[in-house]
C-alpha cells in the first residue's frame, strides 16, 4: 500500500530524527550567513551616512570660517568682475539644472603648477550632462567654497567607482554627476586616474595646503588660522577614512564557502525530507516540503541579495538618493539652484 498503509517489512524506513538534527545545523548556517550579509549591508549604510555627516560638517565649518579667517596676502590686482549672465541665476530655478555647467573649482593641477581659474558657465550641448549653475556674484571664488564643490565631485566619483550603473541614475550617470562639479580640464585629469575619488581628495588637500603655506607667510595670520587649518585637514582625513572603508566592503566579498555550503546542504535536505515525511503526512507531504523549501531557499537568497550592498538591485543601498541629499545641501549653502529630491519609481 501507499504512504505507509501497508508497509513492506523489507523496505528501508526513514525517520525524521536525523533530519531534525540536520535542520538545526542548516538553520545555524543560514542564520550566520544572513547575519554576516546584513552586517555588511548595515556597515555600508553607516559609512554612507557618515559621508553625509562629513559633507554637512564641511558646509557648516566653511560657513563658520569664511568670514572669520584672515584674508590671504594679496599678490596681484583683483580680477575684473565676471560678465553678467542673461539668466537670473540668483533664483533656485530647477530648470537650470538641465542647461548649465559648473566651472568654478580652483585647484593646482600637476604639471605647470598654475591655478585653474574659474571660467564662465557655458551652455551645454545635447551631449553634455545636466548641471547646476553657480551664481556669478556670490562668494564661490573663495577656496573654502571650492572645497564644497570638490567634496560633491568626490562623493559622486566614489559612487561611480563602486556602482558605475544604477537604475536610479536618470537622467545622469554617476560619472556625469561627478563631472558637473569639475572643470573640463579637471574632468580629463581625474578621469585618467585609477582612483578619481582619491585624486579629488588629494586636490582638496592641495587647496588646504596652499592656504596653510599662505598663512605661514602672512605676518598677520593668527593662531586661530592654524587651528582652522588643522580642522580642515581632519575633515579630509575623515573623508579618506570613509572612502577607504567603503572600498574595503566593495572589494572584499563574503567567502563563497558560506553560501555554497548552506545552499548545497539545504538542497540535499529538501530532496530527502519527503521520504521521512511521507509515512506520517501522506498526500500532504508535497505541501509541507514546498513550505520547507521556500523557507530555506528564501533565507539563502535574501542573504545573497544583500551581501554585496553596492549591487544594483532593489535590496541594496540607494546611493543616488543619498548623493542627491548631499548635493541639495551643498547647492543650498552656495546659493546654487537646488536640484529636486530623488523619489523611487515603480516599474
Amino acid at each position: 500500500g501507499a504512504f505507509g498503509n501497508d508497509p513492506d517489512p523489507t523496505a528501508v524506513h526513514l525517520t525524521f530524527a536525523p533530519f531534525t538534527a540536520l535542520g538545526v545545523a542548516i538553520s545555524f548556517f543560514l542564520g550566520f550567513h544572513n547575519n554576516a550579509s546584513y552586517q555588511r549591508w548595515w556597515e555600508a549604510r553607516t559609512l554612507w551616512g557618515r559621508q553625509i555627516i562629513l559633507v554637512r560638517n564641511l558646509i557648516r565649518f566653511v560657513d563658520m570660517t569664511k568670514q572669520t579667517a584672515p584674508p590671504p596676502t594679496p599678490t596681484a590686482p583683483a580680477a575684473p568682475p565676471p560678465t553678467a549672465s542673461t539668466t537670473d541665476l540668483s533664483k533656485p530655478d530647477v530648470t537650470a539644472l538641465e542647461s548649465w555647467s559648473i566651472s568654478s573649482t580652483m585647484i593646482t593641477m600637476p604639471g605647470n603648477g598654475q591655478l585653474y581659474q574659474r571660467s564662465q558657465p557655458t551652455q551645454s550641448s545635447d551631449e553634455t550632462p545636466s548641471t547646476t549653475t553657480p551664481n556669478e556674484d556670490d562668494e564661490n571664488h573663495d577656496w573654502r567654497c571650492q572645497l564644497l564643490l570638490l567634496s560633491m565631485a568626490q562623493t559622486h566619483a566614489l559612487r561611480a567607482q563602486i556602482r558605475p550603473h544604477c537604475q536610479m541614475d536618470f537622467p545622469n550617470s554617476a560619472q556625469q554627476d561627478r563631472n558637473r562639479f569639475l572643470t573640463p580640464r579637471q574632468q580629463a585629469w581625474f578621469g585618467n586616474s585609477h582612483n578619481p575619488a582619491n585624486s579629488i581628495l588629494n586636490a582638496m588637500g592641495q587647496l588646504v595646503g596652499q592656504e596653510i603655506i599662505q598663512g605661514q607667510e602672512d605676518q598677520n595670520a593668527s593662531a586661530s588660522h592654524t587651528y582652522v587649518m588643522v580642522q580642515y585637514s581632519q575633515l579630509l582625513n575623515d573623508f579618506s577614512m570613509v572612502q577607504t572603508s567603503i572600498e574595503r566592503i566593495s572589494n572584499t566579498s563574503l567567502p563563497l564557502a558560506y553560501s555554497l555550503l548552506v545552499h548545497r546542504t539545504a538542497t540535499i535536505y529538501v530532496l530527502l525530507a519527503p521520504f521521512a515525511m511521507v509515512e506520517d503526512l501522506g498526500w500532504w507531504t508535497p505541501v509541507f516540503c514546498a513550505i520547507l523549501a521556500y523557507t530555506f531557499f528564501g533565507l539563502d537568497e535574501l542573504a545573497r541579495s544583500i551581501q554585496d550592498p553596492f549591487q544594483d538591485n532593489p535590496h541594496c543601498l540607494a546611493l543616488s538618493s543619498m548623493c542627491r541629499t548631499m548635493e541639495m545641501d551643498v547647492c543650498q549653502a552656495l546659493n546654487l539652484p537646488v536640484p529636486p529630491k530623488l523619489a523611487p519609481v515603480n516599474d
